[in-house]
């Protein structure tokens, strides 16, 4: 097998691994932002 299709090969599915964890990563900042914002809104009202 040719070395560079190997290496390739590897290099697309770090970068899809890469793509999958920062969408990750992405989602639970927004998860964490809305919680958040959500928390600071239950304590208004009860304030």
């Amino acid at each position: 097998m040719d070395y560079s299709y190997f290496l390739r090969q590897h290099m697309q599915a770090e970068r899809k691994m890469a793509l999958s964890l920062d969408k990750g990563v992405e989602g639970v900042y927004e998860k964490a932002i809305d919680t958040t914002e959500a928390i600071y809104d239950g304590f208004e009202r009860l304030s």
